[in-house]
């Protein structure tokens, strides 16, 4: 299976009341991490090689998922030693990959996607970059993707312009390694910079349906957290 990222480097400042001095992704859900039911999940597809992205507290991760070898996988560090942005962290990340192309995953949300099916989407369209997308009744939290007939991505509307509903961004992508070639800076963006280039190239949006769940805010990591049963079926 495809080797995969975890970007975990967060702080978490609006779970600050909820969640202290912790990577938002090593939340308490049920007992365990938010990030380890990810882990499981990701498993569960013959995922047997995982690169956390780290960044703030990152010994707290260290400390709790080792070597993987107690979940039967192997797991690895990419140490941000100053915050390099969502795309300067899967860039660095995916210097120590040995494929040329990796899945990359938000550490602090849930989809219960085919991953297989957004691979093997990936492969047969010989993209640069897949986006999985899920169809929401409220998109104004996290803006619109829009695609074209042949599934390409050709637009995002940005959070404010959007009350309806629409396909968002899982925070779940497949991407060739020399998508983040031409960058020379650290510090990049997936959103605001890598995303707007690829549009009008191979860059493809997936939508998919299952359990989906972002515990960015109170409200959403309280739900969970009464439902992370959820995150087991």
């Amino acid at each position: 299976m495809i080797e995969t990222v975890i970007l975990v480097g967060g702080q978490g400042s609006r779970l600050k009341s909820l969640v202290k001095d912790i990577p938002k992704p090593m939340a308490d859900v049920g007992g365990r991490p938010f990030l380890e039911y990810l882990i499981r999940y990701l498993s569960g597809f013959g995922i047997n090689r995982i690169t956390l992205s780290v960044g703030y507290k990152a010994e707290v991760v260290r400390d709790y998922f080792g070597d993987g070898s107690k979940f039967n996988l192997e797991i690895y560090y990419s140490k941000e030693d100053i915050p390099l942005g969502t795309g300067g962290a899967l860039k660095k990340a995916s210097l120590t990959l040995k494929g040329e192309s990796f899945l990359a995953l938000n550490g602090d949300s849930f989809f219960k996607l085919d991953i297989e099916k957004l691979v093997s989407f990936y492969r047969e369209k010989k993209a640069k970059a897949v986006i999985s997308l899920i169809k929401v009744d409220q998109a104004n939290r996290y803006g619109i993707v829009e695609l074209n007939r042949d599934q390409k991505v050709i637009s995002f509307r940005e959070k404010d312009d959007v009350s309806a509903e629409g396909l968002i961004n899982s925070g779940i992508y497949v991407f060739n390694k020399k998508v983040f070639d031409c960058y020379k800076e650290e510090k990049i963006s997936l959103e605001e910079t890598v995303f707007p280039e690829l549009i009008g190239d191979e860059f493809y949006g997936l939508e998919q349906k299952g359990f989906f769940i972002d515990i960015g805010v109170p409200k959403d990591y309280l739900r969970v957290c009464d439902n992370f049963g959820l995150l087991l079926r």
